[in-house]
């Protein structure tokens, strides 16, 4: 018998609750590691207390490199996997992600969605994915969303990608912020650039869809409406993915 693929799934909590999504993806992955025609087994860990969420990433670098796993697939606390969400695991990539959106409001105006994984304009600046209606599932990007993304064990143990030696949890990932604290780079980006420098392979699985659980003010779903964000000419929220 094949041996199984051992996966490390952390999920990352301030106050050590879990979220309906989370659960129900930690359970389904302890019982299918328990089926013996699944190709993966888990080890399952509630990363909890640490702040800010770089430094819990960083935990979960260190967890994982604790054990022989061979990749780490983090899933944040307010991410609701589909039926779906364990077909990320067969996406090829050293760093992966499934399709899942943000949302910008600054003004009524100024308010979109947008897919969380990135790409290179001519000017070099990322700029989010906008699929056309027949869009591949597998895409080549240059940076995705941490939201729920699955990272090699290679990547992590690269000391190229260690921002500073000998330290306990590993420093791996960091978030950019200006003196007054407004934040200009997250640290899902961040890892993601450095990786990609690096020629690590970062990919998005549009066929992998994990909703979000986020609290939404009357105003902004009215300005996303009126937007054209929700109306059937923008395709972006509604992929058809060629087959």
């Amino acid at each position: 018998m094949t041996e199984k693929e051992h996966i490390y799934l952390a999920i990352p909590t301030i106050d050590g609750t879990i979220g309906k999504g989370a659960d129900w993806l930690m359970c389904a992955a302890n019982r299918f590691s328990a089926d013996p025609s699944f190709p993966y087994r888990f080890t399952t860990n509630v990363i909890e207390g640490a702040k800010p969420p770089e430094y819990m990433w960083n935990c979960a670098a260190e967890a994982i490199l604790n054990t022989n796993a061979t990749r780490l697939w983090k899933m944040d606390n307010d991410m609701v996997p589909m039926k779906n969400a364990f077909d990320l695991l067969a996406t090829p990539g050293d760093i992966t992600a499934g399709l899942f959106f943000r949302y910008q409001y600054t003004t009524m105006e100024d308010t979109r969605l947008s897919i969380c994984a990135y790409k290179r304009d001519f000017a070099g600046k990322l700029q989010p994915i906008a699929p056309p209606p027949e869009a591949p599932a597998i895409q080549k990007v240059d940076a995705v969303g941490g939201g729920s993304i699955v990272i090699r064990r290679e990547v992590l143990e690269d000391p190229d990608m260690r921002l500073a030696p000998d330290q306990s949890p590993p420093a791996i990932f960091q978030r950019h912020q200006e003196p007054n604290g407004k934040i200009t780079r997250s640290a899902d980006i961040d890892f993601c650039e450095r990786a990609g420098a690096l020629g690590y392979d970062i990919r998005v699985n549009l066929g992998v869809p994990f909703d979000q659980m986020t609290r939404m003010g009357l105003n902004v779903v009215m300005a996303l409406t009126a937007g054209g964000a929700m109306k059937d000419e923008d395709p972006t929220p509604r992929i058809h993915l060629a087959s």
